[in-house]
């Protein structure tokens, strides 16, 4: 608890070293601690330049500038079992070489963390802000100004959250299943979803202001009580009671991406019995 791990590697090479440069743990909690340009070394989805984690707790922490040079995920945290969580922390430029320049699910919960200013170096699909994989869970999270796809994942849940301003894609899924449940995906670079998976459900989602709403060739993707923009609903995709329409930011401009009391996406979604979802995010 409250201590600054700073300027630490995990070995001098990508061969002898591994994952996280300033913290390794499988189990307890770091609390309240900044965790600063510290140098992870591991590929195959492992990662963790900053912290890897296979268990317990990483909490209140703000972690920055850290850097995983091997061909590996997690720039920031790297969370490796389902049992590891990163709640309420503070991600900022980090850089990871494939997925997850933020922050990296294999599985893993992050929890109501802020994500922004990350990126990846060696794969234009990898999730500047963060990447899940295999059940990872992104919940109640801003994800926002990263270089890259906001949000990479493989069979993962991205739910109440923001994902704004992110440099190319907001999510991009990667292979059948997955969910986006509850979240803002605005003004993003690329579209909105990059739906190169089959499979993906997205409910009660405003998509605004994104280059489009999806992009990619497989559209056997359910959009289900979603708010659109621009005013075409894509063909071919399943549609139940979505809407067109500005969804009336308070002021995206400044980055406030709550929605005024007018707002027609308010009321417009269907309750969800998926745990966690009580009430919808804030943006």
């Amino acid at each position: 608890r409250n201590c600054v791990l700073i300027k630490n590697s995990a070995g001098t090479t990508a061969a002898a070293g591994g994952g996280g440069g300033g913290v390794w743990m499988s189990g307890g909690l770091v609390h309240d601690c900044d965790i600063i340009a510290n140098t992870g070394r591991v590929g195959n989805d492992d990662g963790g330049g900053g912290a890897r984690l296979s268990g317990g707790t990483i909490s209140n922490c703000y972690v920055y500038a850290n850097l995983n040079v091997g061909a590996g995920c997690g720039g920031g945290i790297a969370l490796m079992k389902n049992t590891a969580l990163a709640v309420d922390c503070t991600v900022v430029g980090n850089t990871a070489y494939y997925a997850g320049g933020g922050v990296w699910a294999y599985p893993g919960r992050v929890y109501r963390c802020v994500m922004t200013g990350n990126r990846v170096t060696n794969n234009s699909n990898g999730g500047g802000g963060g990447g899940l994989r295999d059940g990872g869970i992104l919940d109640a999270c801003v994800v926002t100004n990263n270089t890259g796809h906001g949000v990479y994942y493989r069979n993962g849940t991205v739910r109440n959250s923001l994902v704004a301003r992110n440099s190319s894609a907001g999510v991009i899924p990667s292979v059948s299943g997955g969910q986006i449940n509850n979240c803002t995906l605005a003004d993003n670079g690329g579209v909105g979803v990059q739906l190169d998976a089959s499979g993906t459900t997205i409910r009660n989602t405003i998509l605004h202001g994104n280059s489009a709403i999806y992009g990619g060739g497989n559209l056997a993707s359910t959009l289900w009580y979603n708010n659109l923009t621009p005013t075409a609903i894509p063909g071919g995709a399943v549609l139940s009671g979505n809407i067109v329409g500005d969804p009336l930011f308070v002021s995206s401009s400044t980055g406030d991406y709550r929605v005024q009391a007018v707002s027609p996406a308010i009321d417009a979604g269907v309750d969800l019995a998926s745990p966690g979802v009580v009430e919808d995010f804030a943006g």
